[in-house]
């Protein structure tokens, strides 16, 4: 699952009902902007 629009640790609150629901993670990779402190345009899309 990959989140996008999102600016700091806020997208694995939004990504974290979708985790739950499917289980335990294979893998995390942390993008560069999971390190920014601004938020992106388009906040809010999640892309499974």
């Amino acid at each position: 699952m990959e989140t996008k629009g999102f600016a700091g640790p806020s997208c694995k609150a939004a990504s974290k009902p979708y985790e739950d629901a499917l289980g335990a993670k294979a893998a995390e990779r942390l993008t560069p902007e999971y390190h920014a402190t601004q938020t992106v345009a388009d906040e809010g899309r999640l892309r499974a």
